[in-house]
């Protein structure tokens, strides 16, 4: 396998109230914590605010993560059994806070354009 093979990583996508604007390609090490964060506050009827950096503009969009809005996240990996312990528990610090999560501080996001921002780190590896 090439180098440009080995660089290459399982990216899936997040879409926000069925809207195609509001679509992110996100690598799976990012958005499998975020799943589980997600999941844990909405179960717990917990809305929160998510904030996702938009590409090329210095800015980012905030998204009110709630119940009653839809929100898809679609992993394209085969098999995924591991997520970053580390990445987690940051996800839901944040969460938990009163700015909400914001994914621009987690390395690795990418919006749909399809363009890398950077690359994780990945100890602190757990079971999902």
């Amino acid at each position: 396998m090439s180098e440009v093979g080995r660089s290459i990583r399982p990216v899936g996508r997040l879409t926000y109230n069925n809207d195609a604007k509001s679509s992110y390609d996100i690598p799976d090490e990012i958005l499998l914590p975020l799943r589980i964060v997600v999941a844990t506050k909405l179960r717990r009827s917990e809305a929160f605010m998510l904030s996702v950096g938009l590409e090329g503009t210095g800015g980012y969009r905030s998204l009110w993560i709630a119940p009653s809005v839809p929100l898809m996240i679609q992993v394209y990996a085969a098999r995924v059994d591991k997520i970053d312990r580390e990445i987690f528990d940051k996800m839901l610090d944040e969460a938990h806070s009163s700015n909400g999560l914001d994914l621009r501080g987690f390395t690795g996001l990418v919006h749909s354009s399809g363009r890398r921002n950077g690359a994780p780190g990945g100890n602190g590896l757990v079971h999902a």
